[in-house]
């Protein structure tokens, strides 16, 4: 495990580097305000979050 001092920049750099996936979440998000709803962008989500595991190293 990192050090906590670690974890943030770690994270930034993953999120970063999945940016176009994170791009493509946000816009489906934004498409669907104001009637936003729980699971209604959920495969985007998906590809997103498991980029920013394989590149940070871990699961959560």
């Amino acid at each position: 495990m990192a050090p906590p001092k670690r974890r943030i920049p770690q994270l930034a750099a993953g999120t970063a580097a999945c940016a176009p996936q994170g791009a493509a979440y946000a816009k489906c998000v934004v498409g669907k305000l104001p009637s936003v709803e729980q699971g209604d962008c959920q495969k985007l989500f998906i590809a997103f979050k498991e980029c920013v595991q394989r590149k940070v190293g871990r699961r959560w």
